[in-house]
């Protein structure tokens, strides 16, 4: 009796030890990889590879354009992310968030990304799908026609699909690009084009976790998917200026570029006024 007790024992205890190392390889496995790129040409070269009836999916923000401003590659260049997490706390939240978008100048992250993507359109569909509100946003009346001219100003163009701003269970779909408003990028996809008549799908985002809903969608599907997380170089930046640029935005209503933010703390001297503003510390 004793010794089947022992071995009752034994087997309770190994089992308890297996159990955090089956759940490591389970987390492991279901864990998805994606290839980082770091320019424009890398996607176009990775094309090659793919069948013909591909569809290429674009993220915008922080991967085709993004802010001039270092202050969005740096410690703090979720500041815009977190106005909009905390939206309640402004009454003229709307006014906020639409005077960043057309008072901020932009750049290419990569100045190539206009030919690749030309480039790629001679074979593939190629999409834009950016998280972004849709209609009218305090002082834009269209987000729609406001993007696409953005985008248009850097001879950024997709595939055109329609022409009028197509609308589908909150999202919507304008001249190659998808706007998800509060859906996910996979369900705004699902809004607008039929993914069953693709053989592949490929996706480039700076965002992991729009990779990732992107992925789980294409296993429920039986699409064979593959990521590309696109990333820009991290800069250094005097910490004052996005304080000053937060304080300008959120209580001003007033986007200042970073030699603005930087004048207005050399005239005023006065750095010490910028304390009390919400410090953006790096995820």
């Amino acid at each position: 009796m004793k010794t089947l007790k022992k071995i009752k024992l034994l087997i309770i205890f190994f089992c308890t030890m297996l159990i955090p190392i089956v759940m490591l390889i389970k987390n492991g496995a279901m864990k998805t990889s994606y290839r980082n790129i770091y320019k424009a040409s890398e996607l176009s070269a990775h094309m090659k590879s793919f069948p013909e009836n591909t569809l290429v999916l674009c993220d915008i923000d922080d991967t085709l354009i993004t802010p001039v401003s270092k202050t969005f590659a740096s410690p703090y260049k979720k500041m815009i992310d977190d106005i909009k997490s905390s939206q309640d706390k402004y009454a003229n939240y709307q006014e906020i968030i639409s005077t960043w978008r057309l008072s901020r100048k932009v750049k290419l992250t990569d100045k190539e990304w206009p030919s690749v993507i030309n480039t790629i359109k001679n074979g593939f569909q190629v999409f834009g799908l950016t998280k972004m509100d849709t209609g009218s946003v305090g002082k834009i009346h269209s987000i729609e026609q406001w993007r696409y001219s953005e985008l248009k100003s850097l001879d950024i163009r997709f595939t055109k699909k329609t022409s009028e701003i197509e609308k589908n269970k909150g999202s919507t779909f304008f001249k190659g690009i998808i706007f998800t408003g509060s859906c996910k990028k996979s369900l705004a996809l699902q809004n607008h084009l039929k993914l069953t008549n693709f053989d592949h799908i490929v996706m480039v985002d700076d965002r992991t976790e729009h990779l990732d809903d992107m992925s789980s969608l294409c296993k429920i599907l039986n699409i064979p998917f593959t990521g590309f997380c696109f990333k820009i170089p991290q800069v250094e930046i005097n910490p004052d200026i996005p304080k000053i640029q937060h304080l300008y935005l959120t209580e001003k209503n007033i986007w200042l570029e970073d030699a603005d933010a930087d004048s207005v703390l050399t005239r005023t001297k006065q750095k010490t006024h910028c304390q009390n503003v919400a410090v953006y510390n790096p995820q």
